[in-house]
């Protein structure tokens, strides 16, 4: 059809509709719908984000946790002990311990430690790894990896098949971390690689896989330096990317 067929009724209607003027008198109704939208996006993410840990804070230390089997932590432990995250004189931080496994590992291949502090949600966890665990150089703290407060400094941290749940980002749980790592501490952490974030049909069990640059940048906008990565196999068909790095032997907190 031509456009000198367009009743002009209808271009007029078109011509208001894309003008200024249009656009000045909607303005204050699009701003509320805006914030409407606003609001119930991050209420929405608040809410997400309380489910989230509460999956976690009801969870209790069994196979549950790592896909309805034990799984060792002796390929993590090594791993780690081969980028010198442990010594005799070296204090251990470990987020998400679960059921033990990776101290288990460490017991059963004699690694060395001074001191070890391990923070999970769970009430649960702590109270049966607290019990397993009696020892005068072995501690568990009930706290979250975002916001938790120890009275000393550490100098390494790990942490194996927790990262990923953290949800939206582990930004916010490397940033804490960072201030009670110790100049030159040493960092070790599992990670799915990949570029995706779901989810899971229980609708609480959030998973995030992560590229090496988006690591990378996190772990270096908390003040992190000298990042590698490896691989570490947990048991057949679980290959995870590991991350590893450093806090400046010259920072302080």
């Amino acid at each position: 059809m031509s456009r000198y067929l367009v009743p002009t009724a209808v271009r007029n209607y078109l011509k208001r509709l894309l003008g200024i003027q249009f656009l000045l008198e909607q303005n204050e109704q699009l701003a509320r719908r805006v914030t409407q939208l606003e609001n119930k996006f991050y209420g929405s993410l608040d809410e997400l984000q309380r489910d989230s840990k509460a999956r976690w804070k009801n969870s209790r230390p069994d196979e549950i946790l790592t896909w309805g089997r034990q799984i060792p932590g002796t390929a993590f432990v090594e791993n780690a002990r081969g980028h010198d995250l442990f010594g005799p004189e070296k204090s251990i931080l470990e987020i998400g311990p679960g059921y033990g496994r990776l101290l288990i590992a460490m017991q059963q291949e004699n690694v060395p430690f001074k001191d070890y502090l391990g923070v999970d949600l769970s009430a649960n966890q702590v109270a049966y790894l607290s019990d397993k665990f009696a020892n005068d150089r072995i501690h568990f703290l009930l706290g979250d990896a975002e916001s938790f407060t120890p009275d000393q400094q550490f100098d390494s941290a790990l942490s194996s098949l927790t990262f990923k749940h953290l949800f939206p980002s582990f930004k916010p749980a490397i940033d804490n971390i960072s201030k009670y790592l110790k100049p030159g501490g040493r960092l070790c952490i599992d990670f799915i690689e990949g570029n995706r974030r779901l989810f899971e049909a229980d609708g609480v069990t959030f998973v995030r896989h992560y590229t090496r640059a988006e690591i990378t940048g996190i772990l270096e906008s908390a003040g992190f330096d000298e990042v590698l990565f490896d691989q570490v196999t947990h048991t057949e068909g679980f290959t995870r990317l590991l991350a590893l790095a450093r806090k400046p032997a010259g920072s302080a907190d």
